[in-house]
């Protein structure tokens, strides 16, 4: 099984700054642009050590206002380029982790007490998921960003399930009296891969162990 967030469909991009000054590499989110109606834009690194000379001469020349959002990651014990980017003008919002699972070796009967039956939804219970997914997000990090909010980051998120659904996508939930406690969105793909694209629990049942069995009954 593969983890995947990224619903962006273009291409990466190459700035070079003028007189040889180095280089950006970027790619333009044009979802999340349609979401927060803004141009936003994911810096994915740099080439030179004068990055906030650089960067302001990317931001004239592509032609970002205000408004508009940038954003880039970096490892947190990459002290210098961190200092660098704070000099450019960016601003810390969340830590993050990337999780990896290798299936084949995952010990089912481990987590056999956490696996329970799972629902496929259909449109009959999709405003269900809904609700969850404009609630469930709050602590990511558009939803963090003052210059984001919530309305605005829990439109993209909302956006991103709806696509994903009238697209074909799977989405399987556990139920907790009757109703959807939690769901996991899943796109099957050619031989037998299976992309995890997104998950979410009511915020009422947070830290009631349904995370696990959401999380157990998916890989299951």
């Amino acid at each position: 099984m593969k983890l995947s967030f990224d619903v962006s469909d273009t291409q990466d991009e190459t700035f070079f700054g003028r007189e040889g000054s180095g280089a950006i590499e970027y790619r333009e989110r044009t979802f999340e642009s349609e979401c927060f109606h803004n141009r936003t834009a994911e810096v994915l690194d740099w080439d030179t050590e004068s990055f906030p000379e650089l960067f302001g001469e990317f931001i004239d020349e592509k032609g970002f206002v205000s408004g508009d959002l940038l954003y880039l990651r970096l490892p947190a014990d990459d002290i210098g380029a961190i200092r660098a980017a704070e000099a450019a003008g960016f601003y810390f919002i969340e830590s993050s982790i990337i999780p990896f699972l290798k299936t084949r070796h995952w010990d089912r009967h481990s987590y056999e007490r956490y696996v329970c039956p799972m629902v496929e939804i259909d449109d009959e219970r999709i405003g269900e998921v809904k609700e969850i997914a404009r609630a469930t997000f709050r602590g990511l990090r558009f939803n963090l960003d003052p210059h984001v909010g919530d309305q605005r980051a829990d439109e993209r998120y909302l956006r991103w399930l709806m696509n994903a659904y009238e697209g074909g996508e799977d989405i399987c939930a556990i139920m907790h009296h009757g109703s959807v406690a939690g769901f996991s969105l899943l796109r099957h793909e050619d031989g037998g891969k299976t992309v995890f694209r997104l998950a979410g629990m009511l915020p009422d049942l947070k830290n009631a162990g349904l995370g696990m069995m959401l999380y157990a009954s998916t890989v299951a």
